[in-house]
């Protein structure tokens, strides 16, 4: 009976470790998921930075020349 009672809540504590780590992995799998597309995000706005500072560089030689015009 004692064995029984035993093998019983070993099985239902290795059924609770068993779900647990499921959900340790998809937590994990998320987070990976959530960094992959932080990581996208960054390049994205790292692109939109250089395409920013190439306009204001353009903008800049534009307004110098404009004004070499003007003198």
């Amino acid at each position: 009976m004692h064995l029984t009672t035993y093998l019983l809540t070993l099985d239902a504590q290795y059924d609770f470790l068993a779900r647990h780590h499921r959900q340790m992995i998809a937590r994990v799998e998320d987070a990976e998921k959530g960094n992959r597309q932080l990581q996208v995000d960054l390049t994205i706005a790292q692109a939109r930075v250089a395409a920013l500072e190439s306009h204001e560089v353009i903008a800049v030689e534009a307004l110098k020349q404009a004004k070499d015009e003007h003198v």
